[in-house]
């Protein structure tokens, strides 16, 4: 019988970004506010004295995911905040979810972190399908809020599909705006 062998490194955001060049295209569904290039430009702005820690999780080296962290005392965040960021999320192949969120609980537990923080995080995040459900059944105490509301439109593939959407006021005034 053939065992997995996971394993979970603490790697840098300078890592994170060669590592995401090669794997970036399995994380799609994350959104933006978890690209290298936007953790970095967070962390260069916000990221103060805290402390990242950017947690990847491999299986038989095939890549599940990463965990980009803010650190303070024995919390952790998702890197970012809900003032600059519409959502954020863990970049991770939702088939290996539940082993992922499995070895980031457990280092965690390793580091100290006491208390995980997780806002602003979309109804789909893999955070609520998988995290939550898994931390709940290990007997951790889980508390969900919800803080605001971010409205979402899927666009049409063309400007005029858009203005076909639009009342005949509605598409008569973006007209006449565009005139202006």
């Amino acid at each position: 019988m053939m065992t997995d062998t996971v394993r979970t490194s603490a790697i840098s955001l300078a890592q994170f970004e060669e590592i995401w060049r090669d794997y970036g295209h399995l994380w799609q569904g994350a959104g933006p506010f978890v690209t290298p290039a936007w953790l970095q430009a967070w962390w260069s702005a916000f990221g103060g004295g805290d402390k990242p820690l950017l947690l990847l999780v491999e299986r038989d080296g095939d890549l599940l995911g990463a965990a980009p962290l803010l650190v303070q005392e024995q919390s952790a965040g998702l890197i970012g905040s809900e003032d600059v960021c519409d959502h954020l999320d863990f970049p991770v192949r939702a088939e290996h979810a539940e082993i992922f969120y499995t070895e980031v609980l457990a280092h965690l537990e390793h580091y100290g972190i006491t208390e995980l923080f997780l806002q602003p995080v979309q109804p789909s995040s893999s955070v609520l399908k998988h995290l939550v459900p898994l931390a709940r059944k290990s007997g951790r105490a889980v508390q969900i809020s919800l803080n605001n509301v971010l409205l979402n439109l899927a666009l049409p593939a063309s400007w005029q599909e858009y203005l076909d959407t639009l009342t005949k006021k509605q598409r008569h005034e973006v007209r006449r705006k565009f005139r202006r």
